[in-house]
């Protein structure tokens, strides 16, 4: 969530296991995690900006203040056109979460584990980032009587 990633201070996060402690919705903590090519990029952002400067937040303005969820929105819109993405109307930014839980789900996470991960309460909220569409479905249709010889 945007939210959650303005909020985040440099104390939450652990470079060396590539982890972060972040206050979600209704101030429930949990976990973040990233792979080695964000960990490269959010350590040389971490050693560019003095912790001073920071004055506790991990994410700041070129103002020193702590960024927002309008200024995150704002950068996402200004480096797609630079690289020449169109991006989906309405919420362009919260459509990183349903890339993310259909990843997910095509690497095989369970929908418990995606609702940790995604930081949901129950499974049934995570259930409405993963609406398949008929393309995905027909392929998952033809492993699964692939795999058994059959023939439908």
């Amino acid at each position: 969530r945007v939210a959650e990633l303005c909020s985040l201070n440099y104390e939450h996060v652990n470079l060396l296991d590539r982890e972060a402690r972040i206050r979600g919705k209704g101030g429930k903590w949990r976990y973040i995690f990233w792979g080695p090519y964000t960990q490269s990029v959010l350590a040389r952002y971490v050693r560019s900006v003095a912790q001073t400067e920071r004055k506790g937040a991990l994410f700041c303005s070129y103002r020193g203040t702590r960024l927002t969820t309008d200024g995150v929105r704002q950068l996402f819109v200004r480096l797609a056109e630079r690289a020449g993405v169109d991006l989906p109307d309405g919420a362009p930014v919260h459509a990183l979460r349903h890339t993310f839980a259909h990843r997910a789900l095509d690497a095989g996470v369970d929908a418990l584990r995606l609702a940790q991960l995604m930081g949901h309460s129950t499974p049934k909220m995570t259930m409405r980032y993963t609406r398949e569409n008929p393309r995905r479905l027909r392929e998952i249709h033809r492993r699964m009587f692939e795999r058994r010889g059959m023939r439908v």
